[in-house]
């Protein structure tokens, strides 16, 4: 008799696009008392979508949140380091105060350090004012955890060693959706859970014999995916996600069918 799999679902966060001016008068108006801002209302509408649709691991948040950061990082004006990075951290809590009481133990996505791509004109050397940057990330992730965030994803362009050093942990996930080999080893040196796509399945599982690879979230998965997993890993190990950038209702409530594998 064929037995039907289901692979828990997870997200590592959404762009919501450019709002509706309507919806988004309707939105404020439904928070008086409450308050809120832009921000606010792109948070609840890159989440939304997922708890609709049942994801197992919802992810506020996305690139979308740089401004934010940048907004709370002291030092920082119009891209540009002009002084001491610090770091007010009221609005970030807020967002995860406003993010937990939607759905609890939600993660939150937002851009690595160096996706900021801040110039400096204050510490005049490029390690120091990235590793001040780095600081100041620690700072915001525990202040956010402290709220009730589950834990961070950080959405790379790149694999950043000094971000590794400083930020890797259980609850912080590095996610680059495409990498090569050497990416692959340097994420391995982090953290033992990698979000894959069929192109790179063969990469993981040759890594598998010089690191431990504990888990894998398949990005688009399909049945030849999900089926090459299991040839290497434990159903419980395996995982299916994405990161969604347009059409996001489509796309969430789709994951969970293309989770299901009939053997």
């Amino acid at each position: 008799m064929a037995k039907k799999l289901k692979f828990r679902t997870r997200s590592f966060g959404s762009e919501p696009g450019t709002p509706d001016l309507n919806a988004l008068t309707q939105w404020v108006s439904g928070r008086r008392g409450t308050g809120g801002d832009l921000m606010a209302y792109l948070l609840e509408r890159s989440l939304v979508p997922q708890l609709e649709a049942g994801i197992d691991l919802p992810c506020a948040g996305g690139l979308f949140y740089g401004p934010r950061l940048e907004e709370s990082l002291e030092g920082v004006t119009g891209g540009t380091i002009t002084g001491e990075i610090g770091c007010i951290t009221d609005s970030l809590v807020a967002d995860a105060v406003d993010v937990r009481d939607m759905h609890r133990d939600t993660w939150f996505s937002m851009p690595a350090p160096h996706i900021l791509g801040f110039k400096d004109q204050y510490y005049g050397d490029a390690e120091e004012a990235s590793q001040a940057i780095i600081k100041a990330y620690r700072r915001v992730i525990r202040s956010m955890r402290d709220a009730g965030t589950g834990g961070h994803v950080l959405v790379c362009s790149s694999v950043n060693p000094p971000e590794l050093e400083v930020l890797s942990g259980k609850r912080v996930f590095f996610f680059k959706k495409n990498f090569t080999a050497d990416d692959l080893a340097l994420l391995l040196e982090y953290q033992n859970r990698v979000a894959i796509d069929q192109e790179q399945m063969p990469l993981l599982i040759d890594a598998q014999g010089e690191y431990e690879v504990a888990g894998l979230v398949i990005l688009h998965p399909n049945v030849t995916t999900l089926q090459e997993a299991l040839e290497h890993w434990n159903k419980d190990q395996v995982f299916t996600g994405g990161y969604c950038e347009q059409e996001c209702e489509t796309f969430w409530s789709s994951l969970p069918g293309a989770s299901e594998l009939v053997i």
